[in-house]
C-alpha cells in the first residue's frame, strides 16, 4: 500500500492478505466525504497526529474488556507499527527481501536515522539480518525474535489470551 506519511512523504508499506480484505470491506461501505483518504476525519480531512492517539485510546479501552492484561498496558502509535512489522513477519514476508530505507524504519520505529543504521549494523554484526541498498533480508527470524524489545512479548501473550494463535 502507498500512502502519504509525515513530511508529506510517500510511504510503501506491505500488507498482509487478511489487512487487504478488511480494506476492500472498508472501501466498499457507504462513501465517505473524502475517497482520496482512506481513514478521513469526521469533516472529511486528514486525521490529526492527536486525532489517531484519541481513537486508539478509545479503541484501546474497549479491548481491554477482552483482554485485560492490555489495561495495565500502555499502547502507543509506535506499538502499533511495532506490531505490524511483527504480523508482517509471522505472515511470511521473512522469507524475502523487505524493500525498505533507513528513513522508513525510523519513522515506523519513532527513532532518527542514525539509530537504525547502527541497529542495522549490529543486527547485520549478529547474522540476523542482511542490509544492502535499502533491502533488509531476515537471516534469523528465530534470532530477529530473541532480539525484539518486550513489545514481542506483550503482543505474543495478548494474543495467546485472545485465542489468536
Amino acid at each position: 500500500m502507498r500512502c502519504m506519511g509525515k513530511g508529506r512523504k510517500e510511504r510503501c508499506t506491505p500488507l498482509t492478505k487478511s489487512t487487504v480484505a478488511v480494506l476492500k470491506e472498508w472501501l466498499g461501505e457507504p462513501a465517505r466525504r473524502n475517497t482520496e483518504m482512506l481513514f478521513p476525519s469526521a469533516k472529511g480531512s486528514r486525521l490529526s497526529a492527536d486525532s489517531v492517539e484519541d481513537l486508539l485510546d478509545k479503541h484501546v479501552a474497549v479491548a481491554g474488556h477482552t483482554c485485560p492484561s492490555l489495561r495495565k498496558k500502555r499502547v502507543t502509535r509506535h506499538v502499533l507499527r511495532h506490531t505490524a512489522a511483527m504480523e508482517l513477519l509471522k505472515a511470511g514476508v521473512h522469507s524475502g527481501v523487505l524493500p525498505i530505507t533507513h528513513d522508513f524504519i525510523a519513522t515506523m520505529m519513532g527513532t532518527d536515522r542514525s539509530t537504525v543504521s547502527l541497529a542495522a549494523s549490529v543486527l547485520q554484526k549478529k547474522g540476523i539480518i542482511d542490509y544492502v541498498l535499502g533491502a533488509v533480508k531476515i537471516v534469523s527470524r528465530r534470532k530477529l525474535e530473541k532480539s525484539a524489545c518486550e513489545c514481542y512479548d506483550v503482543i505474543q501473550q495478548c494474543e495467546d489470551e485472545l485465542g489468536l494463535r
